[in-house]
């Protein structure tokens, strides 16, 4: 009967000729992997479906701290509001409410994005933008800037547009 090596033998040895392989010698295997960054311990739900020219309008657009007037009006000058001889900022907020329904029941009526927009634990503007834009794109919402639709549910708030459908979220014996 063959023993295996004791665990910290073991994990350098498979070092070794990982760096073996990549030609690299097992201190730089080493030394890459602890200044590595470190994965978000919870995972964004419908991140996938934001596309990093997305995520890099939102967090540039997020950075910049607009205020809901500002995100109207860029969503009606989105949408073409000025060609109409229209005010931006009204055309934007006339659009958001004809769609406010679409965006409820994609974003609101989604447990996922719920609980993790609405998660104490969860500070990032910009994680919670990309979630709603996610879930947005996931619903085949169409036919209107998504960014400057996420922006806004982000900057009015989940409990403002969802009302009574955001509730907090339970604690679990996990939780503890």
């Amino acid at each position: 009967m063959r023993l295996l090596p004791p665990r910290s033998d073991y994990a350098e040895r498979i070092k070794s000729v990982v760096s073996h392989h990549k030609g690299l010698d097992a201190a730089a295997v080493s030394a890459r992997n602890s200044t590595a960054p470190r994965m978000n311990v919870m995972a964004i739900p419908f991140a996938e479906h934001v596309s990093s020219a997305q995520r890099q309008e939102l967090s540039d657009l997020l950075a910049a701290n607009p205020t809901e007037s500002t995100l109207f009006h860029a969503l009606g000058a989105a949408m073409g509001a000025e060609a109409f001889g229209d005010d931006p900022e009204d055309g934007g907020r006339a659009v958001f409410r004809r769609r406010a329904q679409e965006i409820r029941d994609a974003v609101c009526g989604n447990a996922l994005v719920r609980n993790y927009c609405t998660n104490p634990n969860v500070s990032d503007t910009t994680s919670i933008a990309v979630s709603i834009t996610g879930a947005l794109v996931s619903a085949h919402f169409s036919g209107i800037n998504v960014v400057l639709v996420a922006a806004l549910v982000t900057r009015i708030g989940l409990r403002s547009i969802c009302g009574d459908a955001v509730r907090p979220t339970p604690k679990t014996a996990l939780d503890e």
